[in-house]
């Protein structure tokens, strides 16, 4: 809940995270736990989360997912992907630069267990 700060995408999306997580990423050696303590290494909190999942990954988790873990293997600097969340915050929604597609093929060829074609549902509650 802290991490959320009460926005009701952000909590929808941790809880979705923690579910999800280690279906998306076998690899994690933390489970569902590595995306969410990537997002507070990161800094990222309440409506950054769902600026992230909703505007930057195009309602995906498992490209949200993808796209810290990118992070976590040097495959996408700190700075390009705070730098996405800054211009989604500034109305530049969608326009952030992030190569989705490019980061989840080299994501997946370091992780081969990797899963970006996990369907999720749409909330916490089913």
């Amino acid at each position: 809940m802290k991490m959320s700060k009460g926005v009701p995408g952000a909590i929808v999306v941790l809880g979705n995270l923690l579910r999800d997580g280690a279906t998306i990423d076998p690899d994690s050696g933390l489970g569902p736990l590595g995306p969410i303590l990537s997002l507070d290494t990161l800094g990222v909190y309440g409506s950054n989360v769902w600026l992230l999942y909703k505007d930057i990954c195009g309602e995906n988790l498992s490209a949200m997912v993808m796209v810290l873990r990118a992070h976590q293997l040097g495959i996408l600097p700190t700075r390009e992907l705070l730098g996405a969340l800054r211009a989604g915050n500034n109305g530049r929604r969608r326009a952030t630069g992030l190569d989705i597609a490019g980061l989840g093929k080299q994501v997946c060829e370091r992780l081969p267990s990797f899963r970006l074609d996990v369907p999720v549902a749409a909330d916490v509650t089913d």
